[in-house]
């Protein structure tokens, strides 16, 4: 309970700084520049290379678990911040990690204490806050955090303890960003409106897949490309209790819909869940129907063949039905991360078609 609790004053610090330091002339910003993957961490390192940056970097660059291979959460690259002149390098960046001990007598001391008013101070010094996160500070599409604390020891063992939760608010705007981006670069509108005629539920649907596959129940879109072959599947049923839906209940559904619909070209073979990975199912709290988000990596039966899977379970209930929806990918030589990420963004683009009821839907 200790650590849950200790996390409220970092989502109490992302409203307030929010308002503090990007609420005014955001029509005058430029546009952040840079990865969303990559980190800009602004810290001394004559002072902290051995505390501070590698309890930073054990959280920003752990491994993401639904991957085949290493692939980092973030990439983290440092800067030295020790003159005015050089907040021009880290005001443009798209992702900023600042950190410095409240009191301490260094240039990026001054700046973390610049950015923090009289109650945030407080906060710190009376231990119940240590991160800040905010949007736009300098730039439009920007994320900034400030870490900061009495000392670097209370400091590294704060960035520790809270581990993964410092990387929510960052993955949260990473995937509104991707939604942004994804998008911009061109949408299929009258694709996505086929789906909802059809099926009674859609996604917006990005530029070049393909419409490959549909049945009463089950619709497939494929992006077919030699080196990175990424697919959407969707699927469909009645359901009056969405009090059976678990991640064992999920899982069970997913697998069997892909052997009756995701064959391989071998004899026999079809997609599966690779249970030897990690596999995580964690409930959609922003979502306006009960959803699921699933996490993990498939593997072909009889074959050699594997990837990572981003899987969503929406609960209608004024159709009294259940939608499975996923985004696989198939790219032995690329990497998945930044695709993992435009699927999750994208299957947070459902949506229903309102005047269906479950009578209509079958």
């Amino acid at each position: 309970m200790k650590k849950q609790s200790s996390l409220l004053p970092i989502f109490v610090g992302l409203i307030l700084t929010i308002v503090v330091a990007s609420g005014c002339n955001m029509e005058y910003k430029p546009t952040a520049k840079g990865s969303l993957d990559s980190i800009l961490l602004v810290v001394d390192t004559t002072q902290h290379n051995e505390s501070l940056v590698p309890a930073i970097r054990e959280v920003f660059e752990q491994a993401i678990p639904h991957v085949p291979g290493y692939e980092p959460q973030y990439k983290v690259q440092i800067a030295s911040f020790e003159r005015e002149s050089d907040l021009s390098v880290i005001e443009n960046r798209t992702n900023v990690v600042i950190a410095a001990p409240l009191d301490e007598q260094t240039p990026t001391g001054s700046l973390v204490r610049s950015m923090l008013n009289e109650t945030f101070e407080q906060n710190v010094r009376s231990g119940n806050s240590f991160a800040f996160p905010a949007k736009d500070v300098w730039a439009r599409n920007q994320w900034v955090l400030v870490l900061t604390g009495l000392d670097t020891v209370a400091m590294k063992q704060a960035i520790l303890d809270t581990d993964t939760r410092l990387l929510e608010p960052l993955l949260d705007y990473e995937l509104e960003r991707w939604t942004l981006d994804i998008y911009e670069k061109g949408e299929q509108v009258e694709l996505a409106d086929s789906l909802m005629a059809h099926a009674g539920w859609s996604v917006r649907m990005q530029h070049d897949y393909v419409w490959t596959f549909d049945t009463t129940r089950f619709v497939q879109f494929r992006r077919p490309l030699v080196d990175n072959d990424r697919w959407i599947w969707g699927a469909w049923e009645d359901l009056e209790d969405p009090g059976v839906i678990t991640p064992e209940w999920i899982q069970a559904k997913r697998d069997s819909i892909m052997a009756t619909y995701l064959k391989g070209s071998r004899p026999n073979s079809y997609i599966t869940t690779e249970t030897r990975r990690p596999v995580t199912t964690s409930l959609l709290s922003d979502s306006e129907y009960l959803g699921f988000e699933t996490l993990g990596t498939w593997t072909m039966v009889n074959d050699f063949m594997g990837g990572p899977f981003v899987h969503f379970t929406y609960y209608i209930p004024e159709q009294q039905r259940v939608v499975f929806l996923e985004y696989g990918q198939f790219a032995p030589q690329v990497g998945k991360r930044r695709f993992v990420r435009q699927f999750r963004a994208m299957g947070r683009t459902f949506k229903v078609e309102p005047t269906m009821t479950s009578d209509s839907s079958k």
